[in-house]
């Protein structure tokens, strides 16, 4: 299953640096920015941050 993180382009440094942790820590993990968005991106921008859940889970696959 991926590993995701994100943070918004507004966002505090260390929030910025948190997600790109994540994302540098895990193999095949990826790292999204979602444009004008705070800290607070599912509620400042719901659309854009529900579009990169979707994506994102759209990566996963179940074992058998």
């Amino acid at each position: 299953s991926p590993v995701a993180a994100a943070h918004g382009s507004a966002t505090l440094a260390r929030f910025e640096r948190s997600a790109a942790t994540i994302a540098e820590s895990a193999h095949d993990a990826t790292l999204a920015v979602i444009d004008g968005a705070g800290h607070g991106a599912h509620m400042s921008h719901p659309g854009a941050f529900a579009a990169w859940i979707r994506s994102t889970a759209a990566l996963a696959t179940l074992p058998p």
